[in-house]
Order: C-alpha cells, then sequence, then structure tokens
C-alpha cells in the first residue's frame, strides 16, 4: 500500500504557470502605474489650464479694449485731457454705486 503523503499535492507544471502568472501579474501592475501617472500628471496640467485660460482671456480682452480706446483717442482729435477725465468721472460714479 502507498502513503498518502508520498502523492504530489501540486505537478511541477501547475507551478510553471503559477510562477509565469505572478511575474505577468507584476509586469502588468507596473505597467498600469506608469499609466495611471501619465494619466495624472494630464489630469493636473488639464485643471491648471482650465484655471489659467479663463484669466489669460479676461486680460487679453482688457488690452484689446485698451488699444481700441487708445487709438479711438490718438485717431479722433479728442480734447483728450476733457475725455479722460469725464471717463475717469464716470467710472468712479458706476464704481461707487455698485458699493453703496
Amino acid at each position: 500500500m502507498g502513503k498518502k503523503n508520498n502523492a504530489q499535492k501540486v505537478l511541477p507544471v501547475d507551478q510553471y504557470r503559477k510562477n509565469i502568472g505572478t511575474s505577468e501579474r507584476k509586469r502588468a501592475r507596473k505597467t498600469m502605474k506608469a499609466v495611471k501617472q501619465v494619466a495624472d500628471s494630464k489630469k493636473s496640467f488639464s485643471s491648471i489650464n482650465d484655471f489659467f485660460v479663463p484669466i489669460l482671456v479676461v486680460v487679453m480682452c482688457v488690452i484689446i479694449v485698451y488699444y481700441v480706446v487708445y487709438i479711438g483717442v490718438q485717431y479722433y482729435d479728442f480734447p483728450t485731457k476733457e475725455f479722460l477725465v469725464a471717463l475717469n468721472e464716470t467710472f468712479y460714479r458706476h464704481f461707487l454705486a455698485l458699493f453703496s
């Protein structure tokens, strides 16, 4: 009669396959980590763009409006001092109206 301990619990082929699967999982885990890092860096760059692009657009609009007013004052022979004083008074009147 044979003893129960003589039977192999794990065949060598199954052990080999298990080792291959383990190494494949390790490689896949490293690859997934790298892919996640790239995706996170793109996401953080996107959030930076979402913050700075609207600010840049507003600044560019202000510059364009300033340029148009400057060219308008230079092209038409406005009395510059009176125009700027009137513009300043109008601005302060509306500005104070907002906060009063």
